[in-house]
């Protein structure tokens, strides 16, 4: 059984971001980068969870790519997705440190690329900074 429940052709600006995607996809021309601080304690399973509850609802949250062997390439919403979390601990870091780690971190985020064949094309990376996490 497929993983596959929906499938559409793609617009004209998606067959453009999926052009560069496969010809340069370390390039993050097309890669949006979302930044939020939390200054209060977070339950990170339920974090977690809130977001699997997200990506569940949405299907554009749990769409992918497909071209080889189509006369057109299309978007496939797929069933199920694992989402990537990357958790770092950055307590025992200086202020200043933290804020070059961040801009690395978001620099080698932009150079890494989405496989967009795959799901989800997203990926989390939860950075503990404070007392609390």
């Amino acid at each position: 059984m497929s993983d596959v429940e929906d499938a559409y052709e793609l617009s004209p600006t998606q067959e453009g971001m999926l052009f560069h995607g496969l010809d340069d996809g370390s390039s993050g021309v097309d890669l949006e980068q979302v930044v939020g601080t939390l200054e209060e304690a977070l339950h990170e399973t339920a974090f977690r969870e809130a977001w699997e509850r997200v990506i569940a609802r949405h299907a554009i949250l749990r769409t992918a790519f497909r071209w080889d062997g189509l006369t057109a390439p299309r978007q496939e919403v797929h069933r199920h997705v694992t989402v990537a979390w990357e958790r770092l601990d950055w307590r025992d870091v200086s202020v200043e440190e933290r804020a070059g780690r961040r801009e690395a971190l978001l620099a080698a985020d932009r150079r890494l690329p989405f496989d967009l064949a795959r799901t989800p094309l997203m990926r989390f990376a939860l950075v503990a900074e404070g007392d609390a996490l």
